[in-house]
């Protein structure tokens, strides 16, 4: 899949409100998601993101947490694509 197929599907997806992109290092995650981003805002969606760290390997989830909480107004910590 290239990443203009991985573009529409996510352009897909938005209206539900969620995207998750997961993957080795190096892939493009970050450059898939920076447009994913631009997408979401011209769309009038608020954008979080968030980067996993070693805490995810001993509290799963801990990024999406850090996410949803700045999405509810909290600092959250998050990765800072949508700022």
């Amino acid at each position: 899949m290239g990443r203009k197929d991985v573009l529409a599907a996510i352009a897909a997806t938005l209206p539900a409100g969620c995207v998750v992109v997961e993957g080795p290092a190096g892939i493009g995650k970050s450059r898939v998601l920076e447009e994913a981003g631009r997408l979401g805002r011209s769309g009038g969606m608020r954008v979080v993101g968030g980067r996993a760290t070693e805490l995810d390997r001993v509290a799963p989830l801990s990024t999406l947490s850090r996410a949803v909480g700045e999405l509810a107004g909290g600092s959250g910590g998050g990765g800072g694509w949508g700022r």
